[in-house]
């Protein structure tokens, strides 16, 4: 009776003590490891045997014993004569050599202790080596993932940026440069408003104001203030042309950094050696303006060294005013064809024009003035003015030539512009003053009614004068001049747009790089959960079957593999 309950317990064995157990109960022998490692090198043999349409998609790099029963299987299900057991039983050709494997491996029951072995192998090693991957693999995602979202919100950010810094310019950021080159057409308009303002009537009443106050106030001769507001006086007294040139134009920036502007014809070079004016030298070439002015009165020459050889300026004491013909001598030994027997030098002469009354140093004009290249000749034989690309002022040819510009483009003039300034903002001052004291009713009594103001006039005057000046100093005006005026202010603007759009863009690179990357991980992902879930469904089948063989050996005792693999399957 005791010995039946105890027959009806089942055996547990730990699967890292698998083959020690049955080692112990001498179920399997001390060198099984080495009478196993014979059986498997014969088992791979039989298996690379097998036909191909049977053994397809099997590893023969691990060859156990399930294998070579599924292969027996599947080729005594094909048939034929392999398949058809001989006179005493037995099989023969491959399905005869898969038996002798397989009951190679039952012997001794070397096939649980290969058993033993693969399910050490999975649970101790590749299991958990498979398990560290996919948490690795996961924690990448959740990585790609956040930094995903925090790209995203930087490139909310900068394409915001980038937005907002073209607004702020009025652009549309679709060609920074040509448009940035574009902007300064909004100058002439502002100029022009600022022009009108300032030869208004508040602005003569102001100044008037200005000038009554200071001549009242003023009233010795030693004490005069002399010209009041100069600058703003010729800019109210101008027509609506006068005489100037317009400052280079913003086209000249429109090209990349580095690319040489060119024209439609090669500058022409006067040299102009003789003081005799060409009909070339005012059409926009290169007038070097080199006049040779007659020597001093000590008669010394002019000497010219080009720097070849031996340079000798010969003098001439017959030439009249004392002077000399300038004689230059090569050296370079050419003998006078008419005459061989001498070896005198030949003297070559450059005409270069001495005068003889003058007595002026001789000076060299380095005046290089490069015309552009789209100078026309009108039919009438007149030139027309070169304009910029964005039109900002046209020119007018006034009488003998002379070129004229809108009288407004004066203040384009850095120089004439900073006077201005300080005009108004003298004038801003004065009236500033004034304004105070008729609002507090205290300041200096001027008993002139002409000269007396009320706070509401004052203000209509202040008003006009700070438009005018907050008009030519405001943030917009003062870029537009710099774009107009600087190509290294433009060269900076630009970089600045194109690094913001620049940022949003390799953001975006990255945000595409991290999807790519962030599928990759997925799809390994993937290929490792299918092989931990083949590994484990082995896991499963391999232990059923050693607790089946095991038990069978019990007598029909129930055997249990337990420990770590029963949490992995």
């Amino acid at each position: 009776m005791v010995a039946a309950k105890d027959q009806e317990l089942a055996v547990d064995v730990n699967y890292a003590r698998l083959s020690d157990w049955l080692v112990m109960r001498k179920l399997m022998p001390q060198d099984w490891r080495k009478k196993l490692a014979l059986v498997q090198v014969r088992a791979t043999s039989a298996v690379k045997a097998v036909d191909s349409k049977h053994s397809a998609g099997y590893d023969f790099d691990n060859v156990d014993h399930s294998m070579c029963k599924e292969l027996l299987d599947k080729v005594v299900e094909a048939g034929g004569a392999e398949s058809a057991r001989g006179i005493f039983g037995g099989r023969g050709g491959v399905a005869g050599e898969l038996e002798a494997v397989i009951k190679a491996y039952e012997r001794n029951s070397l096939h649980l202790g290969e058993i033993s072995q693969i399910l050490t192998q999975y649970t101790d090693y590749e299991v958990p080596l498979i398990r560290k991957e996919k948490d690795k693999s996961q924690q990448q995602i959740a990585d790609l993932e956040r930094k995903e979202g925090e790209h995203k919100r930087s490139i909310s950010t900068a394409t915001a940026a980038f937005a907002a810094s073209c607004k702020t310019l009025g652009v549309s950021g679709d060609s920074v440069r040509s448009e940035l080159c574009a902007l300064p057409k909004e100058l002439p308009p502002v100029f022009q408003t600022a022009t009108k303002t300032m030869k208004g009537d508040n602005m003569m009443e102001a100044i008037q104001y200005y000038s009554g106050f200071m001549t009242y106030a003023h009233t010795s001769a030693a004490s005069d203030p002399g010209p009041l507001l100069p600058t703003l006086q010729e800019l109210r007294a101008s027509g609506e042309y006068v005489q100037g040139t317009l400052p280079s134009m913003s086209s000249q920036h429109e090209a990349d950094p580095g690319q040489v502007q060119t024209g439609g014809s090669s500058p022409e070079i006067n040299w102009d050696m003789c003081g005799v004016e060409t009909p070339s030298s005012s059409s926009g070439g290169i007038n070097w303006d080199i006049s040779a002015a007659d020597a001093t009165d000590s008669g010394a020459a002019v000497e010219i060294n080009w720097d070849v050889g031996a340079v000798h300026v010969q003098d001439n004491e017959d030439a009249a005013g004392g002077g000399g013909s300038t004689d230059i001598n090569w050296d370079i030994g050419a003998v006078d064809p008419s005459n061989d027997s001498t070896n005198e030098a030949v003297d070559i002469d450059w005409d270069i024009g001495v005068s003889a009354g003058d007595e002026a140093p001789v000076e060299i004009n380095w005046d290089i003035g490069v015309g552009g290249g789209g100078a026309q000749e009108s039919s009438e034989g007149g030139s027309m003015s070169k304009t910029s690309s964005w039109e900002m002022s046209i020119a007018a040819d006034g009488e003998d030539g002379v070129s004229m510009i809108p009288s407004h483009m004066q203040i384009m003039s850095t120089e004439f512009r900073n006077k201005l300034l300080s005009d108004l903002l003298e004038l801003s001052a004065f009236l500033a003053v004034r304004k105070g004291e008729a609002a507090t009713g205290k300041g200096v009594e001027v008993t002139d009614p002409s000269l007396q103001q009320t706070e509401d006039s004052l203000s209509r005057m202040l008003e006009d004068v700070t438009a005018v000046i907050d008009a030519l100093t405001c943030r917009r005006t003062q870029d537009l001049l710099l774009i107009q005026t600087s190509g290294r202010y433009l060269d900076r603007m630009v970089q600045s747009l194109e690094r913001k759009r620049e940022q949003s863009v390799k953001l975006r690179r990255a945000l595409m790089d991290m999807d790519h990357k962030k599928d990759e991980i997925r799809g390994s992902l993937i290929g490792t959960s299918a092989k931990e879930k083949r590994i484990l469904a082995r896991m499963s089948d391999l232990k059923a079957k050693a607790e089946a063989a095991m038990s069978k050996q019990q007598k029909g005792r129930p055997v249990n593999i337990i420990g770590e693999i029963n949490k992995l399957i």
